[in-house]
């Protein structure tokens, strides 16, 4: 994702966002990138793994995880992304 803003993002799309191509870096990209995806997951994955997805899990970690969540704001986060499923599969009405 960060190398499709800085490298394949238009100089005029760059203008229209504001962005300034000479003040960032790819590293930059990767961080606004990484930092929205997760306030993203952070509000509507149902089952978080905090933090832990760049690896398989040890069975007490595993038990951990599952302890830690919550079933009502699991829940919760599960309509939330159902919703917002359903608004990108639904067309909009004219």
């Amino acid at each position: 994702m960060a190398e499709t803003v800085s490298r394949r993002l238009s100089e005029k799309a760059k203008d229209l966002l504001g962005i300034d191509p000479a003040e960032t870096t790819e590293k930059d990209w990767y961080d606004r990138a990484w930092r929205t995806i997760h306030a993203f997951l952070d509000v509507v994955d149902p089952f978080p793994a905090k933090g832990k997805r760049n690896r398989l899990l040890t069975k007490a970690e595993w038990t951990d995880v599952l302890a830690t969540r919550d079933p009502v704001e699991s829940a919760r986060k599960q309509e939330r992304l159902d919703w917002m499923a359903n608004a990108l599969l639904e067309p909009p009405c004219a």
